[in-house]
């Protein structure tokens, strides 16, 4: 019996998709003829499926809850409103408080009807963009200026209108309905299917496939082989072998026997970008750097652990949020067993064993968000996408590679130029700058050595990157001159620049604290840094145009959700002593450019540096940045002016006598705030008198008034 559907099986040949999309979608359809929408990446149609909200993609039926009529939208040309013919309602965005929900409504043209709307501008749920892409179009809803597609290609996936007009989800062909029977998406699956069956084999071992199910998907190709050469099959002919040949295929991949590492190699895990993954949990362009390097042990069933080379006490393992991944120290946690399965295309998907965080199937798997260098990698993912696939790579078949041992080497030198042995502000202990000069040293004598061994090589690169990270850590903190005012300049060149408060009524309607601008030379861009008493190194952080205020990090809940924190946002804060008001400036082992962190981590995030997400005008600055990127890097700069930067545009007087400062001819309301020489303040108030009286130690003091009458200057109580 198994030779004769083997002899059966090899008469099966490819040929050009039967039914398939040879000419134009239609782009500009006619009033009053039907049509079919047809998903291009599954061959699957657009219907009202009875009992469900969302339109979703289906088999073809041929019937009427595939079919539609395009009306178009007067005064908006290749736009139309989409009515399903056996429903007589029309394709809608819902907005429910997001851009991606999809259903229907009775009357495009009375948003009332609709199950439910918060949109301004409600008609514009039920409008539609045809946008000709040559051999299909896309449907651009013109209330999310988003574009419908799906998130999966299987029978009754629901459709979406958030998807992007590039993505191959959200292309669409629309043909008359014609009644004809469509075999695209069996052709379509028998291809896939049929590469797969040809390309793997049967057996027990790594990546080989159970004889069953073998037989299954053997049987499931004839049986579609001969619905796609029979002329007069019908469409439930067509469906059913469809079908059929999904289970079969979907059980064949799901039984293929796991991948078997040896536990005595050491691997790269390769993206399907070509990147590779890192101990940082992103993809990187390929180092071979110890960083970069894993090692699998098996725990059972098929499932193993996954450790750094370049900390071996650590494990990969989901976290509880379930969709990051973490290095944990229990290696017996479900969490940190993972299970690695061939996809039949040269790549592997890997699965986590457990799920945590309401995360629910699908949600297994490995993968990233987008194939660019930098891209984080989740553990919750379909392990369908072309971005959930990976390769395992022995990093013996790599031969010995010293790239990231050279990259290690330039990195320590170009620090060493700039960097100063000593113990004053900005200079490095001795110590740490000492084990640095000895690991680039040990590292040079390991690239000359031309039989040194990949393990030589991961080793003093592991080394010398460690020496140099715990170089730039130790470096003594920047002591900037209290009396003086400074520039803090992004990497980018913009300059970090208080926002204008005012005309918001209340403190909550306030933007966050600070962006990155061009430069103004306004007072919303002089930084003045104040010592904090008795702690060596931490200061407050100033601002002309925001006196008496301090730099400080936020620690209100979320607005909608309570059991999160605003701890990324920076904002002006009344209370010099706080924790989150205090900051620490080093150098980050670049030439001339520092972390700022604020010295307490917040009740949500404990990454505590300050930084942008990019270097353009206006971008926001927050407090939970790495300080291991350039957007977290800052120039600081004492200003060639004066410190006091004198401002007089009101005629305001002030003067001293008897131990007591005077500031009159004030008109309207405003902030008076005076320091001491050091940059401390000593007295702030808010006034809407025309004079202000305080009594003060003899010494100099610096005085900001800002509102209707603003003034900045220095004098002296004697």
């Amino acid at each position: 019996m198994q030779k004769t559907i083997l002899l059966l099986f090899a008469s099966l040949f490819t040929w050009t998709a039967i039914g398939s999309v040879s000419a134009q979608s239609v782009t500009v359809p006619n009033a009053g003829e039907v049509y079919t929408i047809k998903h291009v990446a599954s061959g699957l149609y657009l219907a009202r499926s009875l009992g469900v909200s969302n339109p979703v993609i289906k088999l073809a039926s041929v019937d009427i809850d595939q079919q539609f009529q395009f009306q178009p939208v007067p005064g908006s040309e290749g736009t139309y409103t989409v009515m399903c013919v056996g429903y007589d309602e029309f394709l809608a965005r819902l907005d429910a408080g997001n851009a991606w929900t999809m259903s229907w409504t009775a009357d495009p043209n009375n948003p009332d009807s609709w199950p439910s709307s918060t949109a301004e501008n409600k008609l514009l749920n039920a409008q539609w963009q045809i946008v000709d892409k040559g051999d299909h179009v896309v449907l651009k809803n013109l209330a999310s200026g988003s574009y419908m597609g799906t998130d999966y290609l299987t029978d009754n996936s629901a459709t979406y209108a958030n998807k992007a007009e590039t993505a191959t989800n959200s292309q669409w062909f629309i043909a008359i309905a014609t009644g004809e029977v469509d075999k695209t998406a069996l052709q379509n699956k028998y291809d896939e299917a049929k590469h797969l069956f040809d390309n793997t084999s049967e057996g027990t071992g790594s990546d080989q496939y159970p004889a069953d199910t073998r037989a299954a998907l053997q049987t499931a190709l004839v049986t579609a082989r001969d619905v796609l050469q029979d002329d007069g099959a019908y469409v439930g002919d067509v469906n059913d072998a469809l079908t059929g040949l999904i289970a079969a295929l979907d059980a064949y991949r799901a039984s293929v026997y796991p991948f078997q590492p040896s536990e005595s190699a050491t691997y790269y895990i390769q993206h399907s970008s070509n990147f590779y993954f890192g101990y940082s949990r992103t993809i990187a362009d390929a180092t071979y750097a110890a960083d970069q390097q894993f090692k699998l042990t098996a725990v059972g069933n098929s499932y193993y652990t996954i450790q750094p080379v370049a900390n071996a006490g650590e494990y990969l393992t989901r976290g509880d949020n379930g969709y990051s991944l973490e290095w944990g120290a229990d290696g017996t946690a479900a969490t940190a067993h993972f299970i690695v399965k061939s996809t039949g295309t040269g790549f592997y998907t890997i699965k986590c064993a457990a799920l945590t965080g309401g995360k629910t199937e699908p949600a297994w798997f490995m993968g990233t968000d987008v194939n660019t260098t930098g891209g984080g990698v989740y553990i919750d993912k379909n392990g369908t996408d072309g971005k959930h696939y990976w390769k395992l790579v022995d990093a013996a078949t790599m031969g010995v590679v010293k790239t990231a041992l050279s990259d290690a080497v330039a990195k320590a030198d170009e620090f060493l130029q700039y960097a100063v042995r000593g113990e004053d502000a900005d200079q490095y202990p001795a110590a740490a700058y000492d084990e640095l000069s000895a690991g680039r040293t040990a590292a040079q004598t390991v690239i000359d050595n031309d039989n040194a061994t990949q393990a030589d090589v991961s080793a003093a690169t592991l080394v010398l990157n460690n020496a140099l990270s715990a170089c730039i850590a130790a470096v003594n903190a920047f002591a900037p001159d209290p009396a003086k005012d400074y520039s803090i300049i992004h990497y980018g060149g913009l300059y970090f620049n208080a926002l204008d408060f005012t005309g918001y009524e209340t403190e909550t309607a306030k933007p966050n604290g600070i962006n990155i601008a061009a430069k103004s030379d306004a007072d919303n861009q002089r930084i003045k840094f104040v010592t904090v008493p008795d702690e060596a190194g931490i200061y407050n952080i100033t601002v002309a145009s925001v006196p008496a205020k301090y730099l400080t990090r936020c620690t209100d809940p979320h607005a909608t959700e309570p059991d999160k924190f605003d701890d990324y946002k920076l904002i002006w804060g009344d209370d010099a002593a706080s924790p989150y008001a205090k900051f620490e400036m080093k150098r980050v082992g670049v030439e001339n450019y520092y972390s700022i962190r604020c010295i307490t981590a917040g009740p949500q995030r404990t990454n505590s540096y300050a930084g942008s997400d990019a270097e353009t005008e206006g971008s926001g600055v927050s407090i939970d940045k790495t300080a291991t990127s350039t957007n977290h890097y800052w120039r600081i700069e004492a200003l060639a002016t004066n410190n006091i930067h004198l401002i007089n545009a009101s005629n305001v007087f002030v003067y001293s006598g008897n131990g007591k400062l005077t500031v009159s001819n004030l008109a309207g309301t405003n902030t008076i705030a005076i320091f001491n020489a050091t940059g401390q303040l000593v007295a702030s108030a808010i006034s809407a008198q025309t004079e202000v009286e305080k009594q003060l130690a003899a010494g100099m003091y610096i005085v900001i008034v800002t509102g209707e009458t603003p003034y900045r200057g220095v004098t002296t109580v004697k």
